[in-house]
This record gives C-alpha cells, structure tokens and sequence, in this order.
C-alpha cells in the first residue's frame, strides 16, 4: 500500500504489488480493507515482516482466526483485549 499525504493528510491510496498499481482506494480505512481482500482472495502469504499486524487486521476486520506462525506474547496478548 502507498500512500500520498499533502499538509499532513492523506491525499491518496494505491495498492500497488510487484510494480503494478491494482487499485486505488478513498482513503487509509479503505485502503488496507483493499488490501486484506487480494490477500485473501488470491490466497498469498503476508510478508514476515508485516504477518502479526495483517493478521490482527485480518482476525478483526473479517472476524475470522488467523495463525501467525510465530506470535509474540505481546501481539497475543494484545489481540486477546481488542478482539471481538
């Protein structure tokens, strides 16, 4: 995900994967439930480095159980309180 900001604000949201822009989104909310969708749709694996904060995303935005391979105590402990 990309994102544009002017004076502080988030101006526009593109969804861009290996250097083609799949879609554009209205603003950051939008953007990363877009995001979550061709994830979802297309099955793929979140990259290492961003797993436990899709994950979280992906268990409270489509209420669904998520595992990442190695949570932290931290992140599990975390998503036991925000979690629906």
């Amino acid at each position: 995900m990309v994102l544009l900001s002017a004076d502080e604000n988030i101006s526009r949201v593109f969804i861009i994967g290996d250097n083609i822009r799949v879609c554009d989104a209205a603003d950051l909310k939008d953007g990363f439930l877009v995001l979550l969708a061709v994830y979802f749709l297309l099955n793929l694996n979140y990259p290492p480095q961003f797993a436990q904060l899709l994950g979280l995303l992906h268990s409270l935005c489509l209420r669904m159980e998520f595992a990442v391979k190695d949570r932290s105590a931290a992140f599990s402990r975390f998503h036991d309180v925000v979690a629906f």
